[in-house]
């Protein structure tokens, strides 16, 4: 073999094994040209390429595309059963391959400048930097302007310009996330909201920390108000989020205190232990449609709420039908917001009249409501299940008839490994998942909301309000012993 020979062997390997690393650089300019001919309206808006500069972009689009086929031609015959043809087949691929990598780099290296130029002048403008106008003179599109920019950015060759830019860019978006944030003001309509009360043990305790234990046959009465015999309704306590929400807004409270922080054991009121917050969640967005007015002063839409979101806005037009003076309470619940239901497998539904078949099975979001407020009062729980079957909001399980409070068959009914019981829906997905355990609510109101969905309770004097306590199946862990108990 001639040393020129040699040379090309070696050039012709290096070219080889250097396709797969190059072709993957190339995926940015296939895409584009994936995107830019699904649409009706052309690649560049806003850029001032000369004929010619567009005509190579075009092309280069064009092989791009070629590119990523002939990658995928590749992998797929990889995968089949080796074959001395197969073989010469990918040595012919692989020389057809390296001349199309080599023929776009070529255009990229022609083009690089040009490209620069532009994502540079179309930064200058996101940046406020420079005038913001299109070809025809009007003010143009950020949102147009930004998606530009990052595809021109794409094309550019690897190296320090196209780093720079891209750096640029995401500085761009990073502070158009803050101005989207701050146009949301999540104190709106918070003033005289009811925060979630905070709902205590059912049981007496002990200590702090890893000495906290439960006295097993001693009802908490001092805190919960609760007392032995009293006819209660034991409600399914869902394991979520829990959310509130009015016709003007969805809030969600937060615990002022952190975790072991010894204030969180001493009794308050709502508002001394809790903050409430608005929730950035589309619930603006719906109402501006449905009022037919401006939306741009809206928020973006909370990323850390995504899972929440999905939960709650098939409901959006139930709330914003409420009564000025209503709130309703509920539980978030779904596989991406607690793991105690990502065991489950069967569809669930996502309205009080589901459709399964097009819900994913490993995949559901909804909503439980335990309570409701009219004009910062909680109603007893006769009026909020009247409430919540007249506005067809899905409601907690609960026990019918009511029982005697009675420590020992709630704790038995607790250690029998009981799972969530939605009786309208033997497929729902919760049926599968273990209960987290029971709200306790004590009945000193039971005549009240019997009088069928239509009646609507309009209170002007304020009256005491229900008891409530919670027992969870984690709390069996902590009993104390029986003769810690007789000692206490």
């Amino acid at each position: 073999m001639t040393e020129s020979q040699d040379k090309e062997t070696t050039r012709a390997k290096m070219t080889s094994a250097t396709a797969a690393a190059e072709a993957a650089s190339s995926n940015s300019e296939a895409k584009i040209a994936v995107s830019s001919s699904s649409t009706s309206s052309p690649f560049l808006q806003f850029s001032s390429f000369t004929a010619e500069e567009k005509d190579q972009m075009n092309k280069l689009q064009h092989v791009g595309c070629e590119v990523r086929d002939l990658k995928l031609h590749i992998q797929s015959k990889q995968e089949n059963e080796n074959t001395n043809k197969q073989e010469n087949d990918e040595d012919e691929d692989t020389k057809t391959l390296n001349q199309l990598l080599f023929q776009m780099n070529d255009i990229r290296s022609q083009l690089g400048r040009s490209i620069l130029r532009e994502v540079k002048t179309i930064i200058r403008i996101l940046e406020g930097k420079s005038p913001s106008t299109d070809n025809n003179n009007n003010i143009s599109n950020e949102d147009g302007l930004e998606s530009e920019a990052i595809q021109l950015t794409n094309m550019l060759p690897s190296g320090k310009p196209r780093k720079d830019m891209e750096k640029r860019l995401r500085a761009i978006r990073k502070q158009k996330k803050a101005a989207q944030k701050s146009l949301f003001d999540k104190s709106l309509h918070t003033k005289s909201l009811r925060i979630q009360r905070k709902i205590h043990h059912l049981l007496s305790s002990t200590g702090l920390g890893d000495t906290f234990q439960y006295y097993p046959n001693s009802l908490n009465t001092e805190i919960n108000k609760l007392v032995p015999n009293q006819l209660i309704v034991l409600t399914e306590k869902w394991d979520g989020t829990t959310v509130q929400a009015t016709n003007k807004g969805i809030f969600k409270r937060s615990d002022k205190f952190t975790k072991g922080d010894a204030r969180k054991f001493q009794t308050m009121k709502e508002e001394e232990r809790y903050d409430i917050e608005r929730l950035d969640v589309g619930f603006d967005e719906f109402l501006a449609t449905k009022n037919g007015g401006s939306t741009s002063c809206r928020g973006g839409g909370d990323k850390s709420c995504k899972y929440i979101r999905e939960a709650i806005e098939p409901y959006y037009p139930i709330f914003a039908s409420m009564d000025d003076d209503i709130c309703v309470y509920f539980e978030a619940v779904g596989t991406k917001i607690q793991a105690r239901f990502k065991t489950c497998n069967i569809a669930p539904y996502s309205n009080p009249e589901p459709s399964s078949s097009s819900v994913d099975s490993d995949y559901w979001h909804d909503i439980r409501v335990f309570d409701f407020t009219r004009n910062g009062q909680f109603l007893s729980w006769n009026e909020t299940k009247s409430l919540a079957l007249k506005l067809k909001l899905p409601l907690v399980g609960f026990t019918d008839p009511p029982m005697p409070l009675n420590i020992n068959q709630i704790v038995g009914m607790l250690r029998s490994g009981l799972t969530y019981d939605v009786k309208s829906d033997v497929n729902h997905p919760a049926n599968c998942a273990l209960l987290e355990g029971y709200v306790v609510r004590g009945l000193i109101h039971e005549h009240e909301g019997k009088g069928g969905i239509d009646e609507q309770p309009q209170r002007t004097t304020e009256r005491d309000e229900e008891p409530i306590a919670k027992i969870r199946v984690e709390d069996l862990e902590q009993f104390a012993p029986i003769e810690k108990e007789l000692t206490k």
